[in-house]
């Protein structure tokens, strides 16, 4: 509201979703020439507005706690990861030795 310079709640509805508009969240208001909300204040045939819609989180949002490996874990992950890596170089060796492709 350039009135009071606080942001003001005008919306008449607000759809999540509609059928018309899947996956989208559709928020209808009404302004009126020469209106609050009309910043030239004069009913003059047009409206003059800066606003446009914001979000806001209502309340706190508090953390998520996400699980994660501790030290041991991630050394087992690395090691496992590297044994892999070895099997398939060694695998690739041998493949190479029978057949002679790659070399």
């Amino acid at each position: 509201n350039m009135n009071t310079g606080q942001w003001d709640n005008i919306a008449t509805s607000i759809e999540h979703g509609p059928a018309y508009a899947p996956n989208k969240t559709v928020i209808t208001f009404q302004l009126t020439d020469g209106g609050a909300y009309d910043e030239d204040g004069a009913s003059d045939g047009s409206i003059l507005d800066q606003g446009g819609p914001r979000y806001e989180e209502s309340g706190v949002v508090e953390p998520i706690n996400v699980p994660t490996l501790n030290t041991p874990g991630v050394l087992f992950f690395a090691l496992l990861t590297a044994l892999a890596g070895f099997y398939a170089l060694r695998k690739r060796a041998v493949l190479s030795l029978i057949t002679g492709v790659g070399a």
